[in-house]
């Protein structure tokens, strides 16, 4: 129901309200035929107050034709920090990105959406990448290798150059791998954070 151009079931599989912070997410706009290739979907998410948005949402539900496979894309998910003219304060780190992951698997899941994959990791890298997604593709792979070896340039250390080269040479490193890359407790950063970013 969520392809072939119901609105409703799209908004029904976006639209969420987080038990823990109040935030709501509302579908805003979805543009693109239906039925004829891609719908693109905009969210906006509110604090509990309502007032101006806290965050965004975009995704891209791809309307299969024969043999691909039913898919979601997650163009970008952020919450913004704490702000002045904004009530209820700063809504990062108190889970709302994973029980929100987890309500909209669960809806595309039911829909007969068998893939979701990240359109960029450049948005929300850390997130997405602890939460256990993978590269799409070896060029987004690629383009790690290449933000880790652009890194480099401005930290020549020669741990840093063994590591990262030893990750690149992997065609099956993961995206967690890569963010883990350096990273000691109690670190508010380190170079893996620094290339996810």
């Amino acid at each position: 129901a969520l392809f072939h151009g119901d609105e409703q079931a799209i908004r029904a599989a976006i639209d969420y309200t987080d038990p823990d912070t109040g935030l709501k997410v509302t579908v805003n706009r979805v543009t693109g035929q239906a039925g004829y290739g891609s719908r693109y979907v905009f969210a906006d998410i509110y604090a509990p107050g309502g007032g101006d948005p806290v965050g965004q949402a975009e995704f891209t539900i791809h309307d299969p034709t024969v043999g691909d496979v039913p898919t979601a894309f997650v163009n970008g998910l952020f919450v913004q920090g704490k702000s002045d003219n904004q009530p209820g304060g700063d809504f990062r780190r108190q889970g709302f990105g994973t029980r929100y992951r987890h309500h909209f698997e669960s809806a595309l899941k039911a829909a007969g959406i068998r893939e979701l994959r990240l359109h960029t990791i450049k948005d929300g890298g850390i997130f997405w990448a602890r939460a256990g997604f993978d590269f799409a593709a070896p060029d987004s792979r690629q383009d790690i290798v290449a933000r880790a070896r652009t890194w480099l340039v401005s930290h020549p250390l020669p741990e840093w150059k063994r590591q990262i080269e030893e990750l690149a040479a992997r065609g099956d490193s993961t995206p967690l791998e890569w963010l883990m890359l350096g990273w000691t407790p109690y670190a508010s950063t380190w170079p893996g954070r620094q290339i996810m970013n």
